[in-house]
């Protein structure tokens, strides 16, 4: 009967322990000294990107626009400073010169809160781009028109004139999809243009930054 009792007592303690480990949270479950998101996943660590669609997922970015990067650890990445009401960084291998100017050739990663300024969380909202080394969707900055519009249509976005043509600019065009707007524009005369990628964001309270 004694023996019986203590191996009662141990099948009770096992349970406990067992509801005790299952009840963790995720911060108490982490690896010591690694801090946690309220989702449970490690602060620094990439959220699974939100990639691009189709024919335009053939690109060396490092991120894609409306991509989730509340939790991503821009650290390793150079600030470029002016902008406010969000941050931005240059990607991987690019830097401002030493007066504090973009270089000639670069991409430059905006984050925001999206869709709108008052909602929570950091999302990439615009991307600009005038190195021709990048492709997007297997165009590049030292693209044609024609290669554009044909790559954009491609992956099924609507293709027209972009900003006023001026004397300054050799052509423009803008390729829409349902939550950004993709242009393309090179100044006369260059070699290569610039292509931005934009998810416009609302203001539904009129914040004023």
């Amino acid at each position: 009967m004694k023996r019986f009792a203590c191996f009662l007592a141990a099948l009770l303690l096992a349970a406990l322990l067992l509801s005790s480990c299952q009840s963790a949270s995720p911060a108490e479950t982490a690896p010591a000294g690694e801090e946690t998101a309220p989702d449970g996943k490690p602060l620094g660590e990439r959220v699974e990107p939100k990639t691009a669609p189709g024919a335009l997922s053939d690109t060396t970015l490092e991120f894609w626009i409306c991509e989730d990067v509340e939790h991503f650890d821009f650290s390793a990445y150079t600030p470029r400073f002016g902008i406010i009401g969000g941050k931005e960084y240059y990607g991987t291998g690019y830097a401002p010169t030493s007066e504090g100017d973009d270089p000639e050739r670069y991409v430059v990663y905006t984050v925001t809160r999206w869709p709108d300024y008052a909602d929570p969380g950091a999302f990439v909202t615009r991307i600009t781009v005038t190195d021709p080394a990048v492709r997007i969707g297997g165009i590049t900055t030292a693209s044609s028109p024609d290669e554009f519009r044909a790559a954009m249509e491609g992956a099924g976005l609507t293709v027209a004139d972009g900003e006023a043509l001026s004397d300054l600019l050799d052509f423009s065009l803008t390729a829409t999809a349902d939550a950004y707007w993709i242009s393309f524009s090179r100044a006369r005369g260059a070699a290569s243009g610039t292509i931005r990628i934009v998810a416009p964001v609302e203001n539904r309270e009129g914040i004023i930054y």
